[in-house]
């Protein structure tokens, strides 16, 4: 993943790559740490198909203890949760089955200000300095 801090943009959210936070108007939403590495992996290669091999190769290591499976079902679950995106008739997140997932709506990247890198307090705010 990338280095730099990306502020990612599409529909109502907001990712930031370094914290792997995503908002929704301004409103910081919850997720796991599985599921923010794999937002952040679609959200980079948005329009392109990341293959599942790919995932778990790039985001579960050799240590991590579970089922891949069931861990990469239970993220992508997560995240449409989050975004409000349905299997069956997705938004944001298409699955090509056995394949992998590809991120299908439009996204605008921006080089995060430094205020945008700073974890945010509840509400979305960035901490005072």
């Amino acid at each position: 993943m990338a280095d730099s801090a990306i502020l990612y943009k599409f529909g109502p959210f907001e990712l930031r790559s370094r914290t792997r936070e995503l908002f929704r108007a301004g409103i910081r939403l919850h997720l796991r740490p599985q599921a923010q590495r794999t937002l952040v992996l679609l959200t980079e290669r948005a329009g392109d198909l990341v293959a599942r091999e790919e995932l778990h190769a790039l985001l579960w290591s050799e240590h991590d203890f579970g089922d891949f499976e069931h861990g990469l079902n239970n993220a992508v679950r997560e995240l449409r949760r989050a975004l409000g995106d349905s299997a069956s008739d997705p938004i944001y997140i298409e699955t090509l089955p056995k394949l992998g997932y590809r991120l299908i709506v439009p996204v605008e990247a921006q080089h995060a200000a430094p205020a945008d890198d700073v974890a945010a307090t509840a509400g979305g705010r960035p901490r005072p300095r």
